[in-house]
């Protein structure tokens, strides 16, 4: 694909969450949100630097590092009997309480999630969409603010490696 010369914006934006099962998805469109991801890199592990007597010998990857999301939206429903509030997906309630987790089934998994993230990019002349997924994420709070409008924001830990146009790698 080439390079596109065209800026992007929020409206241009779809955000699709994915369980692990059928798998049920909830599409949120870029007017009703703003999504952020951070501690991408090439490979998600930390660097360690060894030294001996104050010289650097050389760096090997460490342990794991996990990226982090968060996504803010405006509260149209706090939440719903049947499926399509944002809140009762994030809390598996209600109409989505019967969703299965992307770490496997079973009332003792951790709820994780996928986040699949598309910009539109054929409708501005780009030869196709841009997209990442973020695997196996893990919603780590759930906050509430009664500003104008009212909202709520969401932060979430990356446990899977992400793929796509932003993929990253893990070294073992």
């Amino acid at each position: 694909m080439s390079v596109s010369l065209q800026p992007k914006s929020f409206a241009d934006v779809i955000l699709v969450f994915r369980d692990g099962g059928t798998p049920t998805e909830l599409t949120i469109f870029g007017s009703m949100h703003d999504f952020n991801t951070s501690g991408l890199k090439a490979v998600l592990n930390a660097v360690t630097a060894h030294q001996s007597r104050g010289h650097h010998l050389g760096l090997t990857h460490g342990e794991r590092t996990y990226p982090t999301c968060s996504f803010g939206f405006i509260a149209t429903e706090l939440s719903d009997a049947s499926a399509g509030a944002i809140p009762d997906w994030i809390l598996r309630n209600n109409g989505y309480s019967g969703l299965v987790s992307t770490d496997g089934s079973g009332a003792l998994r951790v709820w994780t999630f996928d986040i699949d993230v598309t910009i539109r990019g054929i409708g501005y002349g780009d030869s196709d969409n841009h997209n990442f997924v973020l695997h196996d994420c893990h919603p780590e709070s759930l906050d509430f603010s009664d500003g104008d409008p009212i909202a709520f924001a969401s932060t979430y830990t990356v446990y899977g490696l992400p793929t796509g146009d932003l993929a990253c790698v893990e070294v073992s």
